[in-house]
C-alpha cells in the first residue's frame, strides 16, 4: 500500500458490493497521493529532508513487517483470521482464492459503520487526498523550503479542510440572500393634498 500500487491493492482487497468498491477506491487514491508526496519530497529535499514531511517510511514499513510477523493466524480451510496482539483494530479475514491467492475481505474493515457514516468517512478521505495532492504539487514546484515547512502547510490545510467540513455539517445551509433582504422602501414623498 505504501507504494500506491493500484493493481496490487485491488488484487489483495476482496470486495462484494458497491460500498466496498468505494472504500477500495478511496484507499487506493489516498495511498497513491501519499506515495506521490513521499516521492516528490525525496526528490526535492533528499531522503533525510523528506522525513520532516512524510516521516520515516522505511522505519514504519519495518514496524509493520514486525507486526505482521507477530500476528496470530487462525486457519480454517480457505479462510484465515489474522489479529495483531496489542492492536485495537478488528481481526482481518483473508479468503484463499482457487488460484491460491489470499485476499483481504473489505467487509471486515467497516463492520461497525452504517452507510451514512461510511459516506461521510469516504468524503473525509477524498478531502484528505486532495490536500495531499495539492501539497505534493507545491513541493514539486519548490513552494516549500524544507520538508518541515511542507509538513506545516500540510497540517494547516488538513485542519482547514476538517474545520470547513465540520462547519458545513453543523451550520444551516446558506439561505437565498435575495429572499431574506428587507423589501426596498420608496424614497418618494407622498404627493401633496
Amino acid at each position: 500500500m505504501e507504494a500506491g500500487d493500484e493493481p496490487t491493492m485491488r488484487a489483495i482487497l476482496l470486495t462484494s458490493n458497491a460500498s466496498e468498491e468505494k472504500m477500495v477506491a478511496a484507499m487506493v487514491g489516498l495511498a497513491r497521493a501519499t506515495s506521490h508526496l513521499h516521492d516528490v519530497a525525496i526528490k526535492q529535499y533528499g531522503e533525510e529532508g523528506a522525513k520532516g514531511l512524510t516521516g520515516d517510511v522505511a522505519g514504519e514499513l519495518d514496524q509493520s513487517i514486525k507486526q505482521i510477523d507477530a500476528a496470530n493466524v487462525r486457519l480454517d480451510g480457505n479462510r484465515a483470521v489474522v489479529s495483531v496482539p496489542g492492536q485495537e483494530a478488528p481481526p482481518l479475514t483473508l479468503i484463499k482464492e482457487d488460484d491460491g491467492t489470499w485476499r483481504v475481505r473489505v467487509a471486515d474493515m467497516a463492520t461497525q459503520i452504517d452507510a451514512r457514516s461510511l459516506d461521510q468517512r469516504l468524503s473525509e478521505i477524498a478531502a484528505q487526498t486532495a490536500v495531499i495532492n495539492r501539497v505534493a504539487n507545491e513541493v514539486a514546484t519548490g513552494e516549500h523550503f524544507t520538508g518541515n515547512d511542507a509538513a506545516q502547510e500540510l497540517h494547516q490545510q488538513m485542519m482547514k479542510t476538517a474545520v470547513e467540513r465540520v462547519a458545513a455539517e453543523r451550520l444551516p445551509p446558506a439561505t437565498n440572500r435575495a429572499a431574506t433582504k428587507p423589501a426596498a422602501t420608496s424614497t418618494k414623498l407622498p404627493a401633496p393634498r
